[in-house]
């Protein structure tokens, strides 16, 4: 269980293509940053629920802060922070909204 871990040592080509295709993803896709404490507080959320989903650490593509990646996703969720989760295309929330939509929340807003 947890996440399955994309990274590359440089830097994305076409943020948007980028971000396009990660979204099409069956399972949850969460774009964070390594460092980022709201980030890690997500990441202990969605694993302590046992989630499957595919983790994008943009600070280990070489991306700036609110680099270009994450200004392709704020087309998709409205906002450039992270992290941001995503479900079969749809923006599911950010740090916050996860925490306070709970546990029972976040799993159901993560079924097919």
């Amino acid at each position: 269980m947890g996440a399955l871990l994309s990274s590359s040592s440089s830097s994305i080509e076409d943020p948007a293509a980028f971000v396009a295709e990660k979204l099409k993803a069956e399972k949850p896709v969460l774009f964070s940053k390594s460092y980022c404490p709201s980030c890690r507080a997500t990441k202990r959320l969605l694993d302590g629920l046992g989630v499957v989903y595919d983790l994008h650490e943009l600070d280990s593509f070489g991306e700036p802060r609110n680099g270009p990646v994450q200004q392709a996703l704020k087309k998709h969720s409205g906002i450039v922070s992270t992290p941001q989760l995503f479900f079969q295309g749809k923006f599911i929330g950010d740090n916050s909204v996860l925490q306070r939509m709970g546990g029972e929340d976040v799993k159901a807003a993560l079924q097919k």
